[in-house]
This record gives C-alpha cells, sequence and structure tokens, in this order.
C-alpha cells in the first residue's frame, strides 16, 4: 500500500501538469477575452466627464438620484423603496454611511442587519440602480455628531474634521476596514458604485486646507478607482472645491441654482453640472413646526435644474426613521434637537407610501426617461395596534437598588462612578474604555443646605432632590432653587444626551454633562457669586471670597442608564 501511493504522485503531479498544458492551448485558441463576462469586458473607464456631459463608458449619462439611507430604514423594507425609486424614474441611489454606527467602540466594527452596507447597494444592483457612495468620515446627515464617533471626544484636545494626529489616526483604521468593503463594490470591479464623495460639505466648516487633500488620498490609497466628488452648500462652495475632484452643489431654490451653477462655471470651466443635494423637504426639530415644501414647487425646481443640463440628487427620496437616539441637533443661536421621525417631507412617506411629489416626479423622469417605466409596487399592510397599558413598571429610584446585580436585559453589571467632578459621557469608563455614546446618565452628590444651583448642563438635566423633581437645567434656564430639606438629602442631576450637534463649527464642543463651573450658591447671603469668561479664559468678574459660601459641588456619582440604540434595536 505505502509503494503504491509513491508510485501514484508522480502520475498524479504528470496529470496537472498535463491539465495546465491543455488548457492553457485551449485558451488560447478561443481568446482571453471571450471567457470575460461581457458585463465585465466593457467596463473600463466608468463614470468620467467628457466637456459639460457625464459619461459611462462612452454613452452620455444623466444622473437621475435619490438618497436612501439604509440605516434608517428596517432592512425588510430595503427592496420595497428602491423598487420604487426605480419605477419613479430614477437610475442612480446616493447613501451616506455613519462611522458612528459603524464603529461603536473602537476597532470593533458592525455592518450587520440594517447596517449591512454590503447587501443594500448590491440590492441596489440587482434592482438595476447605480450608487454613488458617500463614506465621509463626516456625513452630516442630522445624524449625532454628523456620524462621528463619541469616543473620539475623549480627547480633549481633539479637533475634528482636521489633520490633528488623533482624528486621522481614527480615520486611518476606519477607512481600512470600510474600504475592503467598498472596493469589490465598485463599477470597474463589476459593482454598481460609478461614484464616490470625499467628505461632506466641508466649505463651510474649512479649518485645515490640508484636510480634504488627506481624505482624498485615503480613499485612493486604499483603492477607491471611481469618479471623486465634493458636495458644497451656498455658504461653502468657495472654499469646498479641491483640484482632482468634481465639485457638486446643494440646493433648493431655483434662485440658488443660478447663483451657484455661475460659480462653478467659473472655476470648473466646461464640465458636467450637478446638484447633488436638492433638498425635496427639510428636517424637523423638537418644539417646531413640520416642514412641508409643496410638490407644485418641486416639480418646478427639478425642471428648471434639468433644464439647465445639470445631473440632480433627490434629497431625501425616502428619509426613514432616527432609530433610538441616533438623532443629531443644531445649535446656531439656540440648540434645537432633531426628531426621531426623518420624514423629511421627502418623496415617499416614513412609511414609504406614495406622495403627490411622487406621482409629479413620476409622470416628469417617465417623459424624458425615452421608454416606459417599470410599475410602482403595491403598498406595504399596515397594522392598527391595540392601546398597550403597562400594569407593571420599576421606577429609576427602585432600579438603583439593583445597580450591583447584573442588568437582566444586557446582562453588564451596572455600577457606580465616583470622582471630583461631573465626568462626561464620553469619558465614563464603561464599554471597554469607550464611554458611552447615546441616552442618560444619573449624577448624584450629598448637599448639607439649600441654594441657587447654577451652571450649565449639556443638553438637559432633570434636578431632583432625593427622589422629588424641582425642575430642569439647559440652554435656556441655567439657574434653579434647591428647597431645605431637613436630614441627609441628595443632589440629583438626571442628564440626557438629546443629540450631538451635526453641522457647524462647535462640534468639537458636544461633550454631554453638568459643566465643570456649576455651583451651588447658599441663600442664606443676598450676594451672588457671578463667574463669567472671555475667550482668553480669564475671569473678568469678582468673588466675594468665602462670605457667600459658595460650595462647588463635591463628590459626583454618575450611574450610566444605558439605553443604547443597538439594544432597543435587538
Amino acid at each position: 500500500m505505502t509503494t503504491w501511493r509513491i508510485l501514484r504522485r508522480p502520475c498524479r503531479a504528470f496529470g496537472l501538469l498535463l491539465l495546465v498544458i491543455l488548457s492553457v492551448l485551449v485558451l488560447r485558441r478561443l481568446g482571453w477575452r471571450s471567457l470575460i463576462s461581457p458585463w465585465l469586458r466593457h467596463r473600463r473607464v466608468g463614470l468620467h466627464t467628457n466637456g459639460q456631459n457625464f459619461m459611462l463608458e462612452d454613452s452620455t449619462f444623466w444622473i437621475f438620484g435619490g438618497s436612501v439611507h439604509y440605516f434608517r430604514v428596517p432592512k425588510a423594507y430595503w427592496w420595497d423603496r428602491l423598487l420604487k425609486m426605480k419605477a419613479c424614474g430614477l437610475n442612480t441611489l446616493t447613501t451616506y454611511v455613519p462611522w458612528n454606527l459603524h464603529e461603536p467602540q473602537r476597532g470593533k466594527f458592525d455592518f450587520s442587519g440594517n447596517l449591512d452596507l454590503e447587501a443594500f447597494v448590491l440590492m441596489a444592483a440587482e434592482i438595476g440602480l447605480w450608487v454613488i457612495l458617500r463614506p465621509g468620515p463626516y456625513i452630516c446627515s442630522e445624524i449625532d455628531l454628523g456620524g462621528l464617533p463619541s469616543w473620539l471626544l475623549q480627547d480633549s484636545d481633539m479637533r475634528l474634521r482636521t489633520t490633528y494626529k488623533g482624528f486621522t489616526e481614527a480615520v486611518d483604521l476606519y477607512f481600512d476596514h470600510l474600504m475592503s468593503r467598498v472596493v469589490p463594490l465598485q463599477y470597474k470591479h463589476g459593482g454598481p458604485i460609478i461614484a464616490v464623495q470625499v467628505e461632506n460639505e466641508y466649505g463651510s466648516y474649512n479649518k485645515d486646507p490640508a484636510y480634504m487633500p488627506y481624505i482624498k488620498k485615503a480613499l485612493e490609497d486604499r483603492g477607491i478607482v471611481e469618479l471623486l466628488l465634493t458636495s458644497d452648500n451656498k455658504d461653502g462652495l468657495s472654499k469646498g472645491v479641491i483640484h482632482g475632484v468634481l465639485a457638486t452643489i446643494n440646493l433648493q431654490s431655483q434662485h440658488e441654482l443660478q447663483l451657484l451653477t455661475t460659480f462653478l462655471s467659473s472655476v470648473q470651466r466646461v464640465q458636467p453640472k450637478m446638484v447633488m443635494e436638492y433638498w425635496t423637504g427639510w428636517f424637523d426639530s423638537w418644539g417646531g413646526p413640520h416642514n412641508i415644501l409643496d410638490s407644485s414647487e418641486v416639480l418646478q425646481t427639478v425642471s428648471a435644474i434639468i433644464d439647465a443640463g445639470s445631473s440632480i440628487n433627490l434629497y431625501m427620496f425616502h428619509g426613514g426613521t432616527n432609530f433610538g437616539f441616533i438623532n443629531g441637533a443644531m445649535h446656531f443661536h439656540e440648540y434645537k434637537s432633531d426628531v426621531t421621525s426623518y420624514d423629511y417631507d421627502a418623496v415617499l412617506t416614513e412609511a414609504g407610501d406614495y406622495t403627490d411629489k411622487y406621482n409629479k416626479l413620476r409622470e416628469f423622469f417617465g417623459s424624458i426617461s425615452g421608454g416606459p417605466l417599470p410599475p410602482p409596487p403595491g403598498l406595504l399592510p399596515k397594522t392598527v395596534y391595540e392601546p398597550v397599558r403597562p400594569t407593571l413598571y420599576l421606577s429609576l429610584w427602585d432600579a438603583l437598588q439593583y445597580m450591583e446585580e447584573p442588568c437582566p436585559v444586557c446582562l453588564f453589571y451596572i455600577q457606580p462612578v465616583n470622582s471630583e467632578k461631573p465626568v462626561n459621557m464620553e469619558n465614563l469608563p464603561i464599554n471597554n474604555g469607550n464611554g458611552q455614546s447615546f441616552g442618560y446618565i444619573l449624577y448624584e452628590t450629598t448637599i448639607d443646605s439649600s441654594g441657587v444651583l447654577s451652571g450649565l448642563v449639556r443638553d438637559r438635566g432633570q434636578v431632583f432632590v432625593n427622589t422629588v423633581s424641582v425642575g430642569f437645567l439647559d440652554y435656556k434656564r441655567r439657574k434653579i432653587s434647591i428647597p431645605l430639606i431637613q436630614g441627609y438629602t441628595i443632589l440629583r442631576i438626571l442628564v440626557e444626551n438629546c443629540g450631538r450637534v451635526n453641522y457647524g463649527d462647535n462640534i468639537d464642543d458636544q461633550r454631554k454633562a453638568p459643566q465643570q463651573a456649576m455651583r451651588l450658591i447658599a441663600v442664606r447671603w443676598v450676594m451672588e457669586a457671578h463667574w463669567r469668561e472671555v475667550e482668553s479664559q480669564k475671569p473678568i468678574g469678582g468673588r466675594r471670597d468665602m462670605e457667600n459660601h459658595c460650595s462647588e459641588l463635591g463628590s459626583w456619582m454618575p450611574l450610566t442608564v444605558r439605553f443604547d440604540w443597538k439594544y432597543l434595536s435587538e
């Protein structure tokens, strides 16, 4: 038996060699190119520019796009939404990629379930849609911190969206992982991705001239070979253009269209024009009205954009939902948190239903498509649920006694963190050192007098004396009276992260907690200490020494209440 095996091995090797030789002869006879899929054989150039036209290979190509964010739509509904996009006469899907959801902890990536980017892109290809990918790393998108992970803010010197070493090192590691998934999905590799956007609206931020060239190189070094684009609104277009990248514009009115296209022509000369974001509606803020844009105005503006020779992307085609606590916020003159719904008054409703905008746009795109459109799919069934009235509940105060025991939901031990000063949400020593991204924190300390509690809380703090609510603190309300209570008194502040700012130049200051300057002023003295700071960080107000018995809040004990989106979605 042993001898037979020794003799058999040379025969096997000879047979393999003969097979290779015959294969080479056959391939030469038939021609190598005949064995390459026609789908790949004709993919040489991809989407490119030729004068004022986009070209896909050798054919003039108009981009009729629509935005749908996979992370805002349940995976079970992706097919329905993309079919409706195709039936509306659009040919290209655009989507952002949220870094904060894909890398909730440093080095731990999640591309499963609703975050399965590859499945979403391939589904678009199956339906017959091209894809423009917008991978950031910053995406704005009315999502918490513009899609940047909150653990970046653990670095007190962090400068987001710059070439600051702490930021670029994190971006490099993220792009290493993300682009390994994206590269095979590119057009020249047989996938549907025909273009990739470099960052997002950086012209309106513009804090580091070296940053955008760095992002461009980071994409190219990792294998991105398709057409690169930038995207800017009227506030940043003049500063957002970079060499070797096609600039596109974001707008809502025909007046802006004329101004921005004129500027593009002066900068880019003869290049194709594209409105990367035509805002079909707008997002809503808590306490504000639901924003609505008339369907007739939408049709007129879309028609004007295309009549001007510009390609277009409808932002949003379908908005979806800010699940859990992923919503962002705006903070210019005042802080405004975005609502859970991302309906956006888009072409499809939050539930995926048709609107007047859909019907009018479908008729319009059908008239210029050169062929019949596929029929719109039927509406998905809806269910009306009976009201639910819980009969059993556990209050926060009752739950505190169990915090040394494992949580029955997530099986983690929830333990207090002791510190001399309030620790912000991002720097809590939890989640493998990554802090807390979303939700609530309970801060508590003992006090021995009544008084006026003053200070800034980001974003909202419900104030309790023992277990009795005495009011709240936020950006507008910065003082609250603390009543006199006999005996052992615990001052508690339940701080809520209502959403980190997603747009503007203050994204570096989004750490959530009671701020360090918080004071409890004893009421038995009339004089009250006032502290103000200027940009030099030097106090310009006087302090009445110790006469006013101004006592800093002492030993804080934050309890992390882990209402994280991940757990809500499971």
